[in-house]
């Protein structure tokens, strides 16, 4: 006897959100015209302009797994469906809100993060769970500056926001930054505390 395993309707409903959300993606001009299957999008343009002490002339997007570091000959990509994904996300928050290109790099690093847990379930942004957006997290404190890794933890929750809003993700779930907020006190002199 054979048995057949169909895939739910909200695998099947999460696969078509998807789909649609990259594809309405590509058909965005964010960045100007970008090589969609291209592991870094070269020259893009950036509605909002860089500092000018920079120093950059050129401005591009890494979706790799190591990013734009230095000396890596080598670049991995970030593996597929993740990638279309984290693309999809990265062109469309451009849209809605145009920032600075170097700004993007917050959410493909959230991305990177995510990807290092994802390989049991292929990458499959369909099959995201607070699991993966808690272990990037956990990765992130124990990784990034606590500037950073806060700043990873708002992109974090603003993906998980996303695949909520679209229903991209087949579980149903909400999920918060945990990554408290680095204290400053270089603002504040002695006489006001």
């Amino acid at each position: 006897m054979t048995v057949l395993a169909f895939p739910s309707s909200r695998g099947r409903d999460a696969r078509d959100n998807l789909a649609d959300y990259v594809e309405r993606a590509k058909a965005l001009t964010s960045f100007g015209p970008v090589d969609w299957d291209a592991p870094v999008w070269l020259d893009v343009d950036g509605t909002a302009t860089p500092r000018q002490t920079s120093g950059k002339t050129t401005q591009s997007l890494n979706f790799t797994i190591q990013g734009g570091a230095r000396g890596t000959k080598q670049q991995d990509p970030i593996p597929r469906p993740l990638a279309d994904f984290a693309k999809a996300f990265t062109r469309h928050r451009e849209a809605e809100r145009p920032t600075a290109v170097a700004n993007h790099g917050i959410g493909i690093r959230a991305f990177r993060l995510l990807a290092q847990h994802m390989e049991p379930v292929d990458f499959d942004p369909c099959q995201m769970l607070p699991f993966h957006f808690d272990e990037a997290a956990n990765q992130a404190r124990r990784t990034l500056s606590p500037d950073s890794a806060y700043g990873t933890g708002k992109a974090l929750a603003l993906i998980a926001k996303t695949l909520a809003q679209y229903n991209i993700s087949r579980a149903h779930f909400e999920w918060s930054n945990t990554i408290r907020r680095p204290h400053s006190h270089d603002r504040i002199t002695e006489e006001a505390v």
